[in-house]
């Protein structure tokens, strides 16, 4: 009966089950960490550090999905993940130490930075061509399974009397059953061409036109005002995102209460990934209102950081996650038209690694700074250094926009 389900389609299915497993680990360590820090001895530097891992770590495995699908074909790398993402729940559950748990947060950060481009690369394989279509699908999975567990995992512990430690092992029983079916779906697939990395990698001339080529001042001027408005508005959400939860208990709310606007969050941020391509394309023309967008942020950041009303972080909460969703839409739509294409992939790699620096330093210094005014002054710099790219931005924007047009005609 499998067999009838086109190879792509089972691919597509196994590379789900991965996504919404690692949705609930990413949720998981962020909700749950309050508890699992106070028992296992980790500072608040500690914490930073630990919260930093997944940035770490896709700057670390950016160049290897390739090659990893060349050696061991696309099967056996997608199984890697899967293992590697139930390993890493059940693991963490064991943790005794800070320690531990950051080296088996590193092992889950790894996997998960891999598994997107494994599955882009596993769907050529199979004649995609287009996998993005299919990928913003396994995202949406992602998203709802953070929403289910930052709904759930806190009353599991507060509600249920779980220990923190039980908490992930319900969730690594059910990732165990939702990885058992897309199992079932790949198991008797046997079309693989492991070579195929190599089959469509570019041309040693190409890569060498890539890396001979050097930007016009407008390019230049483009990549460093997308730089920092990556770093910028990267900077507040991972950190706020990531840090809310364990702060605001640390403030006196319950891991219930707290749930309420993480939960907002993560609904608001899949709301928004659905509706905002269609909702917001007349706003995702216009240039001028990503400074905006990046002014708001600070809103947020008072709302969440300053204030002891639950009704008012939760909206703030919203507020955060709904721009986040609209900068990452209108930022990559601006890197897509100001990227030179002789260029290659290297334009946007240099600003994808803006991004990770900004939300690794910001995590790691939530950690380090005493105090909320501290917290609160790094991360309005933060979204100043955002409204500081968005208006540089506007003027190459602008003028490469024309020579394209122009081009066009």
């Amino acid at each position: 009966m499998l067999n009838r389900i086109r190879p792509e389609l089972r691919i597509f299915i196994f590379s789900c089950a991965t996504y919404i497993v690692a949705g609930f680990m990413s949720t998981l360590t962020s909700t749950l960490m309050a508890y699992f820090a106070a028992d296992t001895g980790m500072t608040s530097g500690m914490q930073g550090i630990f919260l930093s891992m997944g940035g770490l770590m896709t700057a670390i495995v950016a160049s290897l999905p390739g090659r990893v699908v060349d050696r061991f074909g696309t099967k056996k790398t997608l199984y890697l993940i899967a293992v590697g993402l139930l390993a890493s729940l059940l693991l963490f559950s064991t943790a005794h130490s800070g320690i531990e748990c950051m080296i088996w947060f590193s092992l889950y950060s790894l996997v998960t930075a891999a598994s997107v481009p494994c599955s882009t690369q596993a769907l050529k394989v199979y004649r995609v061509e287009d996998p993005s279509k299919l990928l913003r699908i396994n995202l949406i999975g992602n998203m709802v399974a953070g929403m289910v567990a930052a709904s759930f995992s806190a009353a599991l512990i507060e509600t249920m009397g779980l220990t923190w430690r039980q908490a992930f092992l319900v969730f690594a029983g059910i990732s165990a059953v939702i990885l058992l079916i897309g199992f079932l779906f790949m198991f008797s697939l046997s079309y693989d061409f492991s070579g195929v990395a190599s089959a469509t990698a570019a041309s040693a001339e190409a890569r060498h036109a890539e890396k001979s080529y050097r930007y016009t001042d407008m390019e230049r001027n483009a990549c460093i005002a997308l730089c920092l408005l990556y770093i910028g508005y990267m900077g507040v959400g991972i950190a706020l995102g990531n840090w809310m939860p364990a702060y605001l208990q640390g403030k006196g709310f319950t891991g219930v209460e707290v749930s309420l606007p993480n939960t907002v969050g993560k609904f608001v941020q899949l709301a928004a990934y659905i509706l905002l391509p269609t909702v917001a394309a007349k706003l995702l023309r216009s240039i001028k209102v990503t400074p905006v967008a990046c002014a708001l942020l600070i809103v947020s950041i008072f709302g969440i950081l300053v204030s002891t009303n639950l009704t008012v972080i939760t909206v703030a909460r919203g507020l955060l996650a709904a721009i986040m969703g609209f900068l990452s839409m209108h930022v990559q739509s601006d890197c897509a038209l100001v990227s030179p294409k002789k260029a290659g992939g290297r334009f946007s790699s240099t600003v994808l690694a803006s991004a990770n620096a900004g939300g690794v330093v910001a995590v790691i210094l939530m950690g380090y700074l005493p105090g909320v005014m501290s917290k609160l002054i790094m991360l309005i710099i933060f979204a100043c250094l955002g409204i500081l790219g968005a208006v540089l931005l506007i003027r190459p924007y602008q003028e490469i926009s024309k020579l394209k047009a122009n081009a066009g005609d």
